[in-house]
C-alpha cells in the first residue's frame, strides 16, 4: 500500500489521527521503504497531502529521531516552504534531530534563524530549541548562542518561560551566566505569575 492511502486527507478524515498512526506503525516497524514514501509526498502538488506528510514526520522524530536524521537536508529545504505548515513542521523535525547529526544543522544555521524570524510561533518555538542544542556544543556556540540571546531579549512574555527552560541544555557557565542575565532584565515584561515563577526556578538552576 502507497503512504498516501493511508493519510487523514485521503481517507477524509478531519483529523491526526490517522497520520499520528502512520507515524507510529512505520516506527514499530523501522520501515524505512515506507518512511521514503511518505518524504517523497513533501512535494505531492496538494498542500493538505503536504501537511500529512509533514505530520507523520513528525510523529517519527518525537518516537525515534534516528530514523528521520537521515532527512535532515529536506527538513532544511521545507523551511523554505510557503506553506507555514510545512515550515513548522520541518522545524520541528530539526528540532527533534539537532542532537543526532548537529554538524549537518548547523551547516544550515543562517536558513533556520531566517525561518524562525519569519515564520509561526511554532516555528520559532522549535529554532530556539534548535539554538539551545547547538549553543550547548562547544564547536557549534560561538556562532549560534547569539541567536539565542537574541531570541530571549525579544521573546513574547508568553513564550520566555519555555525558551528560558529550553536553554537550561547549556551547561558552559559563562554562557549561563549570560542567559541569566538577560532572564534578570526581562522579569519586569512577565505579567503572570506563574511566569515570573518559572523564570525563577530557570534562575535558581542557572546560579
Amino acid at each position: 500500500m502507497r503512504m498516501i492511502e493511508r493519510l487523514s486527507t485521503t481517507l477524509g478524515v478531519r483529523s491526526e489521527v490517522p497520520n499520528q498512526e502512520l507515524g507510529a506503525d512505520i516506527v514499530a516497524r523501522q520501515d524505512v521503504e515506507a518512511l521514503r514514501d511518505v518524504v517523497s509526498l513533501l512535494n505531492d502538488k496538494s498542500r493538505a497531502i503536504q501537511g500529512d506528510a509533514i505530520k507523520v514526520l513528525d510523529e517519527i522524530g518525537q518516537c525515534d529521531p534516528a530514523l528521520i536524521a537521515p532527512y535532515h537536508q529536506v527538513f532544511i529545504e521545507g523551511l523554505t516552504s510557503r506553506y507555514q505548515r510545512v515550515v513548522w513542521g520541518a522545524m520541528t523535525a530539526i528540532a527533534s534531530i539537532t542532537p543526532l547529526v548537529p554538524r549537518e544543522i548547523f551547516a544550515s544555521l543562517e536558513v533556520i534563524v531566517g525561518a524562525a524570524d519569519c515564520g509561526s510561533v511554532i516555528a520559532r518555538d522549535h529554532a530556539v530549541g534548535v539554538l539551545c542544542h547547538l549553543s550547548s556544543m562547544p564547536e557549534f556556540s560561538e556562532k549560534a548562542f547569539p541567536h539565542l540571546i537574541f531570541q530571549l531579549r525579544k521573546a513574547p512574555v508568553l513564550q520566555l518561560p519555555m525558551y528560558a527552560e529550553k536553554a537550561l541544555v547549556i551547561r558552559d557557565p559563562a554562557l549561563r551566566e549570560r542567559i541569566a542575565a538577560v532572564l534578570t532584565s526581562r522579569l519586569a515584561d512577565l505579567d503572570r505569575e506563574s511566569a515570573v515563577r518559572r523564570v525563577g526556578k530557570v534562575l535558581k538552576k542557572l546560579a
